[in-house]
């Protein structure tokens, strides 16, 4: 009786060059990771100038903010879950000149602090786009017979429009589009920084007399998205509270 000899079976690319072999897998799309650690933080240097009959407030600020959550993937959209945020550095000082004389106020003096929202995240083809504005506080802080609007950054996205000032349309340097390449989040974590001038002179609304008024800054927002494989936490646990999904 003649035993013939099994087959044997070479495995899938057995054969092949390796350049080959890896230029197979490399062209495989990777896999997007259950879900990601998201931050945002935004760091701000700016001042502003209100002048009317018979006063005159100068001020400016520096401050920093953190907003920490996660990210999961929902289809082909994005869901967003909050943690916290952090006010890092908050910096401010106010000098009011009136006929009855001067008023300087330090950080301690303002009633608020900034305080950064993160809207959304849109997955639009290719690419996340983040929705995101800090909320601002009328100045000058010290009494006065006319207050301004105080603006703090926001991303292009958000369209921020307040007492007639069109918060994109006033960028003076760089861009307020805040916006990651969906890709890169799949293969490792990104950061990238996102850098603005922006001014306006637009006065306050309503005002009866002639009232000047300028204000500015500069602001420097850095997302940082780190993929994660281990379980997410639920919305419902301390360390998540979920956003409007």
């Amino acid at each position: 009786m003649i035993r013939s000899r099994a087959k044997k079976v070479a495995p899938r690319g057995a054969g092949l060059p390796l350049a080959v072999v890896l230029l197979i897998a490399a062209g495989r799309p990777a896999a997007a990771p259950p879900w990601w650690d998201l931050e945002v933080r935004l760091s701000v240097d700016g001042g502003y100038r209100v002048a009317g009959d018979g006063f005159e407030a100068d001020g400016c600020y520096r401050w920093t903010v953190s907003w920490v959550g996660m990210m999961e993937k929902d289809d082909a959209d994005v869901r967003l879950f909050h943690t916290r945020c952090d006010v890092v550095r908050w910096e401010a000082e106010e000098k009011v000149s009136r006929p009855d004389g001067v008023v300087r106020l330090a950080t301690s003096d303002f009633p608020d602090t900034p305080a950064l929202s993160l809207n959304f995240v849109l997955r639009r083809g290719d690419r996340l786009v983040f929705d995101l504005a800090a909320r601002g506080f009328a100045v000058p802080v010290a009494s006065s017979p006319a207050k301004l609007m105080l603006l703090f950054p926001s991303s292009a996205e958000n369209g921020q429009f307040v007492d007639g000032v069109d918060y994109n349309g006033r960028i003076l340097k760089g861009s307020n589009r805040v916006v990651l390449p969906f890709e890169d989040l799949l293969t490792g974590p990104v950061k990238k920084t996102f850098a603005w001038d922006w001014k306006s002179e637009d006065g306050p609304p309503g005002q009866t007399r002639t009232v000047a008024a300028a204000q500015r800054h500069r602001a420097a927002l850095t997302v940082t998205v780190r993929p994660r494989h281990e379980a997410r936490p639920e919305p419902g646990a301390p360390r998540a509270q979920a956003l409007g999904w």
